[in-house]
């Protein structure tokens, strides 16, 4: 008797789930376990199933993706900050003339929306046997009433818990954070004191987060945990030129070597891109764009070879104390990339994201990324996580990605930049240990 094999929707999907894809599942979990299991970084393994599941792209003619492995939770739809580059900031300010980044992720602004409690454990409930890092990196996560008692229940299920916070509160809740079990915690940090508070617009912002971070060191050591603790700089027109000098802040707090740090190239869409991408990839993808980011900072000024002094000063000075990522990697070829507006894209760069991450915003309405520009694919309220994960719309999309690419109102996304990590292989270079993302 020739055995029966399950097809891809008889186990990544749960209406089309049978006995077979039970067994797959099992086995799929199997694996996954395996993974965690290697005595290396979380990062790593993280990167692994990155790169299985994004073969997915070249293999699945159907749409059908592996699980995720990272869910990215937007838990609640206020932030404390009022950063000068951040479009979700002026979109509190100007919400009848949103931009496309604004469109499905900060909802109202004045009604405040949540995730329910009840809905974030039965999505856990849903997830847990494949695994995923459980995220939340958007908006201000200490803001979030339920915030601990979410983390408590995603440990529960032995799940791995990773937030990004402004760290305006973390004084007042680093402890909590530890004793709820939180894997790793990033701070944004823009620059030295002055730079910083600046950029975002909070007087005394920065010594709370260096008290705050301090804190989180401090329990960590004490606890002998293995706590990741780290922090991102987004580089803009206002910043560009204090890569080094945040550097030797974080020193001169003692912070250095207790930390990673990441400077990330500034996400936009600039009106060039908008003219390519809605005259040659609207009609195709279903999304017009609109300026993004880009109306709120000179990207003309920020200065690529200022970048790359500063690139080789940090190598010299501080690679060698702690971890430091750049992403996309700072060459010259990749940086002058970053700052131009034009539409074009970079050799051989795509879109894979759709094939190995996720998004829930306020409302339950899921996408890849936070500022992705295609249109959610389903709400969590009316279905269950994979059924949305591989439903039609989003094999669809996953679908009209593997024929175009990326469009050009994507080219300037974290998406490009992370793949283009994966073309050049930059992220081997990183540590055995840690968590960085």
């Amino acid at each position: 008797m020739i055995p029966k094999y399950a097809q891809p929707g008889e186990w990544l999907t749960d209406g089309g789930l049978t006995d077979q894809g039970r067994q797959a599942r099992r086995t799929y979990a199997k694996f996954v376990d395996g993974l965690m299991d290697l005595p290396v970084s979380t990062y790593r393994v993280s990167r692994v199933l990155h790169l299985l599941q994004s073969n997915y792209y070249d293999t699945s003619a159907d749409g059908f993706a592996l699980p995720p492995h990272t869910i990215n939770f937007c838990v609640n739809n206020v932030c404390n900050f009022k950063c000068s580059y951040c479009d979700l900031n002026h979109g509190r300010q100007e919400w009848d003339h949103l931009n496309t980044k604004m469109k499905h992720n900060v909802i109202d602004p004045k009604v405040r929306h949540e995730l329910p409690l009840d809905l974030c454990k039965r999505i856990i409930d849903e997830v847990a046997w494949f695994r995923p890092t459980i995220r939340i990196p958007w908006m201000e996560p200490l803001l979030y009433r339920d915030l601990i008692p979410f983390i408590e229940y995603t440990k529960s299920k032995d799940l791995q818990f990773s937030m990004l916070t402004n760290g305006l509160l973390l004084p007042k809740y680093a402890r909590q954070l530890v004793d709820a079990g939180v894997d790793a915690l990033r701070v944004s940090l823009d620059g030295p004191e002055a730079v910083h508070e600046g950029l975002c617009g909070v007087k005394g912002a920065y010594a709370k987060i260096i008290e705050g971070l301090g804190i989180l060191v401090e329990e960590r050591k004490k606890r002998g945990i293995d706590l990741q603790i780290g922090c991102y700089f987004t580089v803009n027109d206002k910043n560009c030129d204090q890569l080094v000098p945040m550097l030797e802040s974080l020193d001169e707090a003692g912070l250095l070597e207790e930390m990673f740090v990441g400077f990330f190239m500034f996400n936009y869409i600039s009106k060039n891109m908008v003219e390519a991408h809605n005259t040659h990839h609207a009609a195709v993808c279903g999304a017009t764009v609109e300026e993004t980011s880009a109306q709120y900072i000179d990207i003309s000024k920020i200065d690529v070879d200022s970048l790359l002094r500063q690139r080789r000063e940090i190598e010299e000075r501080f690679a060698h104390r702690t971890r430091i990522h750049f992403r996309p990697d700072f060459t010259e070829s990749n940086l002058r990339f970053c700052v131009s507006d034009a539409a074009g894209e970079f050799p051989g760069s795509r879109c894979e994201t759709q094939w190995h991450t996720l998004f829930i915003n306020p409302d339950g309405e899921i996408k890849s990324l936070p500022q992705c520009i295609l249109d959610p694919v389903g709400n969590v309220h009316e279905n269950t996580f994979l059924d949305i994960w591989n439903g039609e719309k989003m094999r669809e999309q996953r679908k009209l990605l593997r024929q175009y690419g990326a469009y050009y109102g994507c080219m300037r996304c974290w998406s490009i930049y992370n793949n283009i990590e994966d073309l050049q292989g930059s992220w081997k270079s990183f540590p055995a240990t840690g968590t960085e993302d």
